[in-house]
């Protein structure tokens, strides 16, 4: 069965961790884009909507729940 790839949006301040994210939801065939803050990810989002969002919880300086209230 085809699967249309997602778009898979990846947020950490960790860069190691945006990086093996990527490269495994990459690997499956997805699109991913890393960012590395809150600020960012809303940007992102409002840019175009990703169909997923893997975010990390503690983000400077608004945490990852700051981020979900906002979505």
């Amino acid at each position: 069965m085809n699967q249309t790839p997602a778009r898979v949006l990846v947020v950490d301040d960790d860069t190691n961790i945006t990086t093996l994210l990527g490269r495994l939801m990459r690997r499956e065939g997805h699109e991913v884009v890393a960012v590395h803050d809150g600020a960012a990810c809303l940007e992102a989002v409002m840019a175009k909507a990703p169909d997923l969002i893997l975010l990390d919880v503690v983000l400077p300086p608004m945490d990852g729940f700051a981020v979900c209230r906002r979505l």
